[in-house]
């Protein structure tokens, strides 16, 4: 078995390297097949990339990176053959006051969506009683 990241969406993904520092996170996979790559991570979303976990082998976490969570790149580095390419992912690290203005902003959406199903409803009662609002 090999190490191994954990995104918040459960997805584990076994790497070879991983290095961080100055606000980014590279997670390096040799033989890695790029476009499936890409797919996990996009399809984790920005929320599922807040937490990644670092796995041993026998998947006892060593590391949590946090707030790792802006997918910037993905580059394939050509070996000698296949089994030598290798893909690296970089992540940029959100600042915490970021990350809670972008949820803050995400819940606002949900709270004014709820407010106009609720003046629709109260609307249509209206309606349906004759009182014109």
């Amino acid at each position: 078995m090999k190490e191994k990241v954990i995104l918040g969406n459960k997805v584990e993904l076994p790497y070879d390297s991983i290095g961080f520092g100055a606000g980014t996170l590279a997670i390096s996979f040799k033989a890695g097949d790029i476009a499936a790559l890409e797919k996990s991570f996009r399809d984790a979303g920005q929320n599922n990339l807040e937490v990644i976990k670092q796995c041993d082998a026998e998947g006892h976490v060593q590391a949590t990176h946090e707030r790792y969570d802006i997918f910037r790149e993905i580059r394939k580095t050509i070996g000698a053959t296949p089994e030598e390419d290798i893909v690296t992912v970089t992540l940029e690290q959100e600042s915490l006051v970021e990350m809670r203005l972008r949820h803050l902003e995400a819940g606002q959406g949900i709270q004014d969506g709820a407010i106009q199903d609720l003046g629709d409803v109260v609307s249509g009662m209206a309606e349906a009683q004759g009182v014109s609002l």
